[in-house]
Order: C-alpha cells, then sequence, then structure tokens
C-alpha cells in the first residue's frame, strides 16, 4: 500500500491566524503531520509526504516537491492500491485507519465533516 500525505507549510490552518502566528499554525501544522505519520507508519512505510514548496522537514520518510495544483500532483503519483491521507486528522487512531483500508469497493472516501476529503483509497 502506497501512501501520500498532502502537506501544506506556506500559510497552514489560516482558520487560526487570528489566534495563532504563523510560527505557531507551522508547529501545529507539523506536530499534526508527525501524529498522522505514527498511526499510518503502522501499516506501511511506503509513504510519500508531499509538499508544494522546499521545506525541511525532519521525518523518516520520503518528502517530495511539487510545485503544481495539488489535485495534480496527487493524481501524478496514484496507481493501484494507494491512499491519500490528509496530514491534519487529528482523530486518526489505527482502529480508524485499520477500518478504513479494509473498506470494499474500488474507490472508498472518508469525507471531512465540513466538506472535502481527509482520506480517499483507490
Amino acid at each position: 500500500m502506497k501512501v501520500i500525505i498532502p502537506f501544506k507549510f506556506n500559510n497552514p490552518k489560516s482558520r487560526l491566524s487570528s489566534i495563532l502566528s504563523l510560527e505557531e499554525r507551522r508547529k501545529l501544522a507539523e506536530l499534526m503531520l508527525e501524529d498522522v505519520l505514527d498511526v499510518v507508519l503502522k501499516f506501511t512505510d511506503n509513504i510519500i509526504v508531499l509538499v508544494p514548496e522546499n521545506i525541511h522537514l525532519s521525518l523518516d520518510v520520503e518528502v517530495v516537491e511539487d510545485r503544481r495544483d495539488l489535485n495534480d500532483a496527487i493524481n501524478s503519483r496514484i496507481e493501484k492500491d494507494t491512499a491519500i491521507i490528509m496530514s491534519d486528522l487529528p482523530l486518526l487512531n489505527d482502529k480508524v485507519l485499520k477500518d478504513f483500508l479494509n473498506c470494499d469497493g474500488d474507490i472508498i472516501i472518508a469525507p471531512g465533516r465540513r466538506g472535502g476529503t481527509n482520506m480517499l483509497l483507490i
């Protein structure tokens, strides 16, 4: 199983900008990414963290810079048995990910509460 985790570092968690500084929001985004990786690494080590700009992350996974539109960057890396998991899922845990990865179907979508997609399995 290949997992792609998009990660935005330039202006992360922008809805929190009225209460957190840019550096605080970056740190929060990084910590959330680490939490997601802690769960995903229990299921696979074939992980790509996809970033739109050249940044340094101290992670034990592959970090790939792709400046294209997020959808284009992700679509170019999708192949059979690929999961796309967002980097900011505070409720992600082993059970949630195991249940998601074991769903039957050609395409499995885990929607976000306010729209969008939290996880996609192809």
